[in-house]
């Protein structure tokens, strides 16, 4: 069955990003520990923020070997490194990581006061 809608998910529900990758939703959502959290569109302010947030980081980090990545891109994360399944997806709005590492060095999310309330 194809999941086209928030409305068609148990909201008690866990799910995986197994789960997340078949859902076909218009809304960007995310997964948080196994529950689906919807997410607001970005405010033009908020865009501003991020933009020049990753000129700044792309400009200080291009001769390094490291790469910068901007939202939307999911980042799936583990508890333990003994976890079977993935139940944690984000998309943070800045990400950078070493080149040739799995490891990420950071991560930023930018938080306005419109979208704090999440």
């Amino acid at each position: 069955m194809m999941i086209t809608s928030l409305d068609q998910l148990d909201p008690n529900g866990t799910y995986t990003y197994a789960d997340y990758l078949i859902w076909q939703f218009s809304e960007r959502v995310e997964l948080l520990r196994g529950k689906v959290r919807q997410m607001s569109a970005p405010s033009r302010k908020h865009q501003g923020i991020v933009t020049g947030l990753t000129r700044l980081f792309a400009n200080a980090l291009w001769k390094n070997a490291c790469k910068v990545y901007v939202a939307p891109f999911d980042v799936r994360l583990l508890r333990t490194s003994e976890d079977k399944e993935v139940i944690t997806v984000v998309q943070p709005d800045l990400w950078w990581r070493s080149r040739g590492s799995r490891l990420c060095s950071a991560k930023y999310r930018i938080s306005c006061p419109a979208t704090a309330r999440r």
